[in-house]
């Protein structure tokens, strides 16, 4: 059962996803600015043993991961995939977000 709620914006983290490699729990993330033009955010999660990205769609309507779905904020997003629905393509849901004081 999911009951982790994300009330807050997430962490922004630089181009680092390797931090997440030291992580060993599945759907563990993080949010940082894209490294290619007109991608603005990506969403860098760990899944079994490497990390997959995903890029966060912004348009007029709010934030996606696909089209046809799309939220208000990140938060509200993150709150979507954390207990609702599997990441795309994936057998994950979003689990906490990465915390550098955990390590």
């Amino acid at each position: 059962t999911h009951t982790h709620t994300h009330t807050r914006t997430p962490h922004l983290h630089g181009p680092c996803s390797r931090l997440l490699r030291s992580k060993s729990r599945d759907g563990t993330y993080l949010i940082r600015e894209g490294t290619h033009a007109g991608t603005a955010k990506v969403m860098s999660v760990w899944q079994i043993d490497r990390v997959r990205h995903y890029k966060l769609f912004e348009d007029e309507s709010g934030f996606s991961l696909t089209q046809g779905q799309s939220f208000k904020t990140i938060p509200e997003l993150l709150q979507f995939y954390h207990m609702q629905c599997m990441l795309p393509k994936s057998d994950f849901y979003l689990g906490d977000p990465y915390h550098p004081s955990d390590h």
